[in-house]
């Protein structure tokens, strides 16, 4: 028999009793454990180790009690999403508190890595005894390895079928006449006001097709892109998000070219989808694209920055296990469609087989949620379904309608969209059907603002026409969408708002900034255009401009002369620089009354990179993002990008430039750009980072990484310190996969930058050339020097001149040297070098001959002591 030993003292046993309800250990209930962590925890060659783990806990939203709670209530879309954000907010800090708690008492040596509020569950990083012990809290509902569900774009989704195609002068696509968006159109609605989150590879948001509908033209980019892979909006690959993002609202307005749905809604992005399979990401690490999208703008307070749809095509291809079912990424979209937005998810390219439906896609918790959305051919009059679409059932449920997936069907089959800048392409796959039934929700959303995403879904559903087998089944679903017969049947129910026309609409658009590229503590100049879209003269005395910029300034601009229909004003205001931020403008219209003007194109923003300041000596680790770099990516391909790699338990954010990827091509640039460093009091300037490269073969394919400095922040006089390539960049051996970083790999260069000892507005730049190698990575770069002694102490208010500087053989003072008695010239380590008295006349001159070329610190000695730093070339 164990003898337990408690202290005497009452208030101690207190205290222990108190631990003991707290954490009760010996609770038989027993939190569900994927496979893997429970082989790792029970199996044959389990040990003590440590293992990074995602842990959901018990306390979760019950989502059909509050759908009917805001129903008999009649919550608006606001009060839904506000109410879910302050609940999930309350559990997930009461969980928090009690996990800390947990972990001091019971397992010290734990970390917590992430939090996730959406779906109340925790990143940590625990012992496996520990995580015995976790599992058997009440408070604990499953865990799985933090790895252990990835995500990714099926491959058969990123094959386009046939060439690229050209525009369509005056056209439209197939597909939409299929699920009769054309209906909608004739009935005047087009998506005009409402805005689809598209979860993909991220964008080319200049194409024209997409018409500049990006909101991050019009708002802040924070509320208008989720960036994992680049700070700005661009694509990968071959360019499935803007594919996806042309179906859902694509349309080029000068040659009346219609690829999309809604084609006047707006639209924002993340772009954590990749379409190689060896950059794929640990599912757990899209939760917090999920958490933006409840609120993109960050202001409870509104709610057109939410987004009415959610496009999501992608998944990983197949999930044979259950436990997909129970992952906290099901509750974060269940959250999110709670809160009043439509999730569509494409159901996965593994057909024919059943049981194919990929994951997420296969979650099922109500008819509507996952709304998962199957292929079929609307080039063909019988609408076949396409082979490779995935089948059910669901994963989740066995029989009864529940299991039944997918929801509905759409076009998939060669389907002619945006890709790249400028062009079209025809691609296949159920990537492209779930877009179809996105944009649809958009038309309804435009017709029917009041009502909640899941209502909209359940129209689609139920006026879907039946296809295959009579009813619904495991290959259709419920059948082929029809958005107009959708329309109808909410019409019957509810009254739809009717469309809005904005017979006086007037236009602000932004055509560019005078100075392209990027600049240093340089203001700028916005071209600004005031269109009069509508059919009524815009009377002067009734407008004005507001302009603000980021680096502070404030700008009312007035029309002199009245603006008839048709016509455009232009405006070109000064933007000054934002020197420790973004640079950029944002600028609003101010229209008095009796206008009938459609206000979301009434405001416009525009952004340019201009080099930040930063101080010496200076680290970055690239833990939060490209901190103060800029990238200039200027073929808009493949660029540098911020990844998450390590060993086991030492996860941390890299810089990557994947010329694996990039379509071959000669000497394809793309730079990294620091901040600018006041380097006037440093000496023995050094550059270090770490690095690891290989290539795919070093005989064939030599990528080169270029670094070059310049001083003074001019950006047309670059020094190259430094060219590596070939043996001399490779720190691995030759590999032809994709090329994954471990933390053995790295490898640390230091560069002597003394050149630039004493400068001004130190800049470097880093450049990958591409030679299609394979991947180059790095990570903690430092610029550090030796100040002078006792220069940052004192103030230098200088009255008096030094000259020649850089200098050779001597140098010169001038000015009133009357108050002055002596100098002295010291190294950059303070010894004192060279000294002398000063002679009464006010054009003194020093030799330095025999002083070795450097950099040095000469000393004024008076009343008001001065300093100089000095370079002897």
């Amino acid at each position: 028999m164990h003898s337990l030993f408690l202290p005497a003292n009452s208030d101690s046993m207190k205290s222990f009793f108190a631990l003991v309800f707290l954490f009760p250990i010996l609770v038989y209930s027993q939190a569900d454990l994927s496979p893997k962590v429970r082989e790792t925890l029970y199996g044959p060659d389990r040990s003590e180790t440590k293992m990074e783990v995602w842990v959901q806990f018990s306390d979760q939203l019950d989502y059909q009690a509050l759908t009917d709670h805001f129903e008999a209530e009649q919550f608006t879309n606001h009060q839904r999403r506000n109410f879910v954000y302050k609940q999930l907010h309350t559990k997930s800090a009461n969980t928090q508190k009690w996990l800390l708690d947990f972990l001091y008492v019971n397992a010290p040596e734990a970390s917590v890595k992430n939090i996730y509020w959406l779906s109340n569950s925790a990143i940590i990083s625990l012992n496996t005894s520990s995580i015995k012990l976790l599992s058997k809290q009440l408070e604990v509902r499953s865990i799985e390895l933090s790895n252990e569900r990835m995500l990714a774009v099926e491959d058969l989704e990123m094959q386009p079928t046939g060439n690229s195609q050209a525009e369509s002068v005056n056209g439209h696509e197939k597909g939409l006449e299929v699920i009769q968006a054309t209906k909608m159109w004739n009935r005047g609605y087009t998506g005009l006001g409402r805005l689809a989150l598209i979860m993909d590879t991220g964008v080319w948001s200049d194409h024209p097709a997409l018409g500049g509908r990006w909101k991050g033209r019009r708002a802040s980019i924070d509320a208008a892109w989720f960036g994992y892979d680049s700070p700005i909006p661009k694509d990968k690959g071959s360019s499935h998000g803007t594919h996806v993002s042309g179906i859902v609202l694509g349309l080029d307005r000068k040659t009346n070219d219609t690829i999309g749905v809604a084609y006047n809604a707006q639209f924002i992005l993340s772009d954590f989808v990749v379409s190689n399979s060896a950059e794929i990401k640990p599912l757990h690490t899209i939760t917090p694209a999920f958490e933006w999208a409840f609120d993109p703008d960050g202001d409870t307070s509104t709610y057109d920055d939410v987004p009415d749809v959610v496009n999501n095509s992608w998944g990983h291809a197949l999930d044979t296990s259950e436990y997909i079912c129970t992952n906290p990424i099901g509750d974060a979209i269940a959250a999110l469609q709670l809160g009043g937005t439509a999730i569509v998810w494409s159901a996965g390219n593994n057909g024919p087989g059943a049981k194919t439906i990929g994951s997420p896609a296969t979650i099922t918790r109500n008819p509507y949620l996952v709304f998962t959305v199957g292929a079929i051919d609307g080039n063909n009059a019988s609408y076949p379904i396409a082979g490779f679409s995935s089948r059910g059932p669901s994963h989740c449920v066995d029989t009864g309608k529940l299991s039944i997936k997918p929801e509905v069907v759409a076009p998939g089959v060669s389907v002619r969209s945006s890709i790249d800048s400028l062009g079209y392409a025809n691609y296949q796959g159920t990537s492209m059907a779930g877009p179809h039934v996105a944009g649809a929700v958009l038309l309804l959303k435009e017709a029917f603002p009041t009502l909640p995403g899941e209502k909209l879904l359940e129209a689609l559903y139920m006026t879907a026409h039946d296809l295959g087998l009579a009813g619904e089944d495991q290959t259709y679903g419920n059948g082929l969408i029809d958005v107009d017969s959708a329309f109808v049947w909410l019409s019957q129910t509810y009254t739809p708002e009717l469309p809005k026309n904005h017979k006086n609409d007037i236009v602000l658009e932004f055509a560019g900034f005078k100075k392209n590229g990027v600049t240093c503590d340089e203001n700028n100049e916005a071209m600004l255009m005031v269109i009069n879209a509508g059919n009524k003269t815009l009377i002067a005395i009734d407008f004005k401009l507001v302009v603000e910029s980021n680096g502070g300034k404030s700008e009312v601009l007035l029309m002199q002369n009245d603006l008839a229909s048709g016509d455009t004003a232009f405006f070109n205001p000064t933007v000054t620089f934002n020197p420790t931020g973004q640079s950029g403008f944002s600028a609003s219209l101010a229209i008095n009354a009796g206008y009938d003007d459609a206000l979301w194109n009434n405001k416009i923003v525009g952004r340019w990179d201009n080099i930040r300041n930063a101080t010496l000596p200076y680290s970055e680790d690239f833990e939060n993002g490209y901190g103060k770099w800029l990238v200039q990516n200027p073929d808009k391909d493949r660029t540098w990008s911020i990844v998450y790699l390590g060993d086991t338990g030492n996860v941390k954010r890299h810089a990557q430039l994947a010329f694996h990827t990039i379509v071959q091509r000669n000497d394809q640039k793309d730079v990294l750009i620091s901040p600018k460093f006041d380097a006037s009091r440093f000496a023995n300037l050094k550059l270090s980072y770490d690095y690891t490269y290989t290539t795919k073969s070093l005989a064939v394919f030599i990528d080169t990484l270029n670094i070059y400095a310049t001083s003074d922040c001019d950006l047309k006089k670059w020094k190259r310190v430094a060219q590596i390539f070939g043996n001399d960049l490779m720190t691995v051996p030759e590999q032809g996969a994709f090329y994954w970083a471990v933390d053995k790999d790295w490898k640390k260069n230091t560069i002597d930058l003394s050149a630039f000892d004493g400068s001004d507005n130190l800049v470097i730049k880093f450049e990958g050339v591409n030679d299609y190698g394979n991947n180059l990575y790095l990570d903690n770069i430092n610029v550090t020097g030796s100040t002078f002694s006792g220069l940052d102490s004192k103030e230098n208010q200088q009255s008096l001149a030094v000259y020649p500087n850089p200098a050779r053989d001597k140098v010169l003072i001038n000015g009133e040297l009357d108050n002055f008695s002596s100098w002295e010239i010291r190294s950059a380590l303070g010894q004192v070098m060279k000294y002398g008295q000063i002679k009464d006349d006010n054009n003194m001159q020093i030799g330095m001959e025999e002083l070795p070329t450097g950099t040095y610190l000469l000393i004024v000695n008076g009343v008001d002591t001065q300093y100089f730093p000095l370079i002897k070339q």
